[in-house]
């Protein structure tokens, strides 16, 4: 993270949420997870929070947060323009969605702003875009959802080795959806296609 500084040696670290407030985007599964580390001692001293974006449900997420320890920051909208700067402060990117997503667009632009660890709720979208790395996805129902997350939360705090590794392993992604790498493979389905026809 680079902002919120606690002495002259320690950064404070940063947990991002961007996203609308709805439910299928999982807003409370994160604050659930919040809680869960309070209670639990997992995080950090000085760990804050952003929650950016609007919809419904800001509004009582909001009036939850009151509530904690954490300091939780609700930015509402915020421009496109200044996503990129958001999401590369972060030491962990929190997207629980539950479901509806078709593809993971989000988390390749955490992971290309310079999350340091994006974590992704484990939905058959996000789960095809993180190829199913174990590591970064986590449950998104159940009663151990809070705590899965709040360890996972707390281990991309304070396991730096682990920390790179599932970045270095996220990082890999961007490559494999470049739209050049893409607009090959889709050009190979075509050549291969035309060539079948053309024997037929």
């Amino acid at each position: 993270a680079d902002n919120g500084t606690l002495d002259s040696d320690t950064v404070a670290p940063h947990i991002v949420f961007l996203g609308r407030f709805v439910k299928r985007k999982g807003a409370d599964i994160l604050l659930d997870a919040i809680e869960y580390g309070e209670q639990h001692r997992l995080f950090p001293a000085g760990t804050y929070v952003t929650m950016a974006g609007k919809g419904p449900l800001l509004d009582a997420c909001r009036h939850r947060a009151v509530g904690f320890d954490t300091p939780i920051t609700f930015t509402g909208f915020i421009e496109e323009s200044a996503k990129p700067a958001l999401l590369r402060s972060a030491d962990v990117a929190v997207f629980p969605a539950t479901g509806g997503e078709s593809f993971g667009i989000v988390l390749l632009e955490a992971i290309a702003s310079g999350a340091t660890v994006t974590l992704a709720g484990d939905n058959p979208g996000y789960h095809s875009t993180l190829l199913g790395d174990t590591d970064a996805l986590f449950p998104v129902h159940g009663r151990d959802a809070a705590r899965i997350l709040a360890e996972r939360i707390a281990r991309a705090i304070n396991d730096t080795a682990w920390a790179k590794q599932v970045h270095a392993r996220e990082a890999l992604l961007l490559d494999r959806y470049d739209v050049r790498t893409i607009a090959d493979q889709v050009e190979q389905v075509y050549m291969q296609a035309i060539a079948k026809r053309r024997k037929a």
